[in-house]
């Protein structure tokens, strides 16, 4: 700890050892030695409420740092909710208390799924208040010193068809993006998530778009790089997030990585996507990286860019194995990951992503409490140098500026 007592006892060691004959060079290594065990140092992980980001934030390398150059390490929580439906009120917890509760728990992201088909005004479903419930989100989590991370989860293909998880982005998309971007850019807390997970496509439609035929339809779909170009065409210099492609799971090839700066790439990685074994036959389901494959299979790009877990978990609410395996896993290679889901398990060891025993202690099941015990660690090791108070302050009173901002438009 630090204080005004601290110094006093090691001026005294030193004193005392100079005075006993002891050579100034072993005095001044025992100097360094006491110096490296107080606060001034880099820290040992240690667990207190973490301080806020201070945004905006960046790219630096295959890291990621914040305004003060300082690398952060991003790790939090997934909430759906605003990608089925356009309202934050009734049993979405998607509120104040929530997000104090995962603030507690040490999150420093939280990643919010939305719903183009409610954004967009040319679609059947569309709501006019659609995004001022996304800025009320987007004002609890920032407020909060915390990342909201938005992310693209259901579109329509072409408009007023059903809406949920596709491919692809469809050319609507693109769109959407330079609307949102429009909306954040001035919040140096938001990020933007392009698309949930590809699949089903090639890598030159992942990345510069193209058709998509489907059983019912043929279709346009977005490319990364385009809906990338969207955002940074509106002036927002705010990360990009960038699934892999095959459900985010494999990364793009070097030739099809995008153009840009402030790019992460993102992965998910389920090895038992919707039950847990026997059901699922999937080999050694409790390891996230197998040597070349899996996590492992992001080592490579992991050198030149920086990565996020931005989806895992296992679908019985009761183990915490496999979750605590990626996380030692990102822990080993200082990536960050947002752990899904927070909400409450459904007990039948089918889809049971559920972090969460109930809605009033937000205590965790077995499966969030290898989460919520690695998001109580703070220090260097896990998420940068510490913000100071005035730095914690200044964070807040920028949000504060963008709260009144995005309430007066």
């Amino acid at each position: 700890m630090t204080g005004a007592a601290g110094p006093r006892p090691l001026r005294s060691v030193i004193w005392r050892g100079l005075m006993r004959g002891v050579s100034l060079a072993i005095a001044v290594a025992l100097a360094a030695v006491m110096v490296s065990c107080t606060s001034t140092g880099p820290s040992r992980a240690t667990t207190a409420t973490p301080s806020a980001i201070v945004g905006p934030l960046r790219v630096s390398g295959n890291a990621i740092v914040d305004a003060n150059g300082h690398p952060v390490i991003l790790r939090g929580l997934a909430r759906a909710g605003l990608n089925a439906k356009p309202y934050v009120e009734n049993d979405s917890h998607l509120d104040a208390a929530n997000f104090d509760a995962m603030k507690s728990w040490g999150a420093n992201i939280v990643r919010i799924y939305l719903g183009q088909q409610f954004w967009l005004s040319n679609e059947c479903e569309y709501v006019n208040y659609y995004p001022r419930k996304v800025d009320q989100v987007v004002d609890w989590i920032t407020s909060r010193g915390m990342v909201a991370l938005l992310d693209l989860n259901w579109n329509t293909r072409n408009s007023c068809l059903k809406s949920k998880g596709q491919k692809m982005a469809d050319t609507g998309s693109i769109t959407f993006w330079h609307e949102v971007a429009t909306r954040y850019k001035d919040n140096p807390l938001v990020a933007f998530d392009l698309y949930n997970e590809p699949h089903g496509i090639t890598w030159s439609v992942w990345r510069d778009g193209g058709q998509i035929v489907d059983v019912d339809l043929t279709w346009t779909a977005a490319g990364m790089q385009q809906m990338y170009d969207a955002v940074r065409e509106t002036g927002a210099q705010n990360l990009v997030f960038v699934s892999g492609n095959v459900w985010a799971n494999m990364p793009p090839p070097s030739q099809y990585q995008l153009t840009g700066s402030n790019i992460v790439y993102a992965t998910h990685w389920y090895t038992c996507p919707n039950d847990p074994p026997p059901t699922c036959t999937t080999s050694d389901p409790y390891n996230p990286a197998p040597p070349g494959k899996r996590l492992n299979a992001w080592l490579p790009l992991m050198t030149t860019h920086p990565v996020v877990i931005t989806e895992f978990g296992w679908p019985d609410s009761n183990d915490g194995t496999y979750t605590k395996n990626v996380i030692d896993w990102a822990a080993s290679h200082h990536a960050g990951w947002i752990a899904y889901h927070w909400g409450i398990g459904n007990g039948t060891r089918h889809l049971d992503f559920g972090l969460l025993r109930d809605w009033t202690t937000w205590a965790p099941d077995p499966a969030g409490q290898p989460v919520k015990d690695a998001l109580a660690l703070t220090g260097d090791a896990l998420s940068g140098t510490s913000t100071t108070t005035g730095q914690t302050a200044m964070s807040r009173r920028v949000g504060q500026i963008w709260i009144r901002k995005a309430r007066s438009s």
